[in-house]
């Protein structure tokens, strides 16, 4: 076996031969003194499945004048709305609308609330920026798909042109063990499809190829957390939608986030990796809104695990709700508020097709073995085994878009 699977193996169970320090560094998670699993919360069964963000539509090459002195504006196509199964409709395709003067629109007027879920704040202004500002490590700041190194690791960024005219969002998507920034893009497809709907998508790697990089949960996350304050700096990010999602160590790597800059965060999305919650507690504020996922035969982030943490997070938080929003017998979503703006989503899934941890795996993605060539095969991690009903990528970028930080 690998070196890499045998990191990824080794979240199953924990040995008297493996360090408190070894777990923690390779996945975030440490033993207890007598040996035993490390403790995941508890996680209630999903509701019904939201609906997929509608398909936005793609900037129109028409432009029209704004008056005799206003700059020429661009509207794009409004996309079709999507709709979940006996669930949330999905949000409609954006229309987007800019003029130098007044900014970039974007309107989702089709889209409908979850129940309980306050809703989309829409239309949104994203206002006129300065032109971005380089520094020593973001030292490209056109748009396009960039390279950056800083602190010893690599991030990948894609920038839409919008974005360096008016304040994008920006999301953070962090990879798992053994993987990179290239391969976690072929998991959620984020970097595809979030930026025309206003946000810079950045992929932190922990190794500057394509394949193999594994986060040392110590050091890197102060590392990754210095590139987001950068990047909120370079291209002057709107601070109302700054997010975070991440996988198995990223997912670890999401939660520090909520536990050490949670002031800059929006709302995140971790999935398939419970972790330490102790610091979501009274004193956190002010409240991030969580959707997080974990599939039943997850080798890794054991269901038990994550139900104990969905609890736990119920519990110190004082959630109240619990209903089922979305499902279809193969997956299941719930939703739960609490003051301060507090919402908490869980979803299961009973997918698989990881090939040494089955479950340990993202629904949605193009990111499968022996195809591309951001994997080695057997570390593939998108869901390839059961009735997969649900897109982790899109139900991420409309959590995002349904969660702007809220005044």
């Amino acid at each position: 076996m690998t070196r890499q699977l045998m990191l990824r193996a080794s979240w199953v169970r924990c040995a008297s031969t493996i360090s408190t320090y070894a777990l923690i560094a390779a996945f975030g998670f440490a033993c207890s003194d007598n040996n035993t699993a490390p403790a995941m919360p508890n996680q209630g069964t999903s509701g019904t499945p939201a609906g997929v963000a509608g398909t936005q539509g793609i900037a129109g090459t028409t432009t029209a004048t704004a008056g005799t002195t206003g700059a020429a504006g661009r509207v794009s196509t409004p996309g079709a709305s999507g709709t979940g199964a006996a669930g949330r409709a999905g949000a409609a395709g954006m229309t987007m609308t800019a003029d130098d003067d007044a900014g970039v629109t974007l309107s989702d007027a089709g889209s409908q609330p979850a129940p309980d879920a306050g809703g989309m704040v829409v239309p949104r202004t994203m206002q006129p920026i300065d032109p971005p500002v380089a520094d020593d490590c973001i030292n490209d700041v056109t748009p396009g798909d960039h390279t950056y190194s800083c602190g010893g690791l690599t991030f990948l960024a894609l920038i839409d042109p919008m974005c360096t005219k008016v304040a994008c969002g920006l999301i953070f998507d962090i990879h798992g063990a053994t993987m990179s920034g290239a391969q976690m893009r072929d998991n959620t497809l984020l970097y595809k499809i979030a930026p025309s709907k206003g946000y810079i998508v950045v992929n932190p790697s922990a190794t500057a190829s394509n394949t193999g990089g594994t986060w040392d949960l110590m050091a890197n996350p102060p590392t990754v957390g210095n590139f987001m304050d950068r990047m909120i700096k370079a291209f002057h990010v709107d601070p109302d939608r700054v997010h975070v999602t991440g996988f198995s160590q990223g997912s670890a790597m999401t939660f520090w986030f909520l536990c050490n800059k949670h002031e800059l965060l929006a709302s995140a999305a971790p999935v398939s990796g419970a972790s330490d919650v102790a610091c979501l507690n009274d004193a956190w504020q002010p409240r991030v809104p969580i959707l997080y996922e974990n599939g039943e035969k997850d080798q890794a982030s054991t269901i038990d695990r994550s139900r104990m943490m969905v609890e736990q997070i119920k519990t110190q938080l004082k959630l109240i709700g619990g209903d089922e929003i979305a499902g279809d017998g193969h997956y299941s979503r719930k939703h739960w508020t609490a003051e301060g703006g507090m919402e908490f989503d869980y979803i299961e899934h009973d997918y698989g097709g990881q090939a040494v941890l089955d479950g340990h795996c993202i629904p949605g993605g193009i990111d499968k073995a022996n195809t591309g060539t951001n994997n080695f095969g057997l570390n593939a991690t998108t869901c390839t085994t059961g009735m997969i009903n649900i897109n982790w990528g899109e139900l991420v970028l409309q959590w995002f878009l349904d969660h702007p930080r809220k005044h």
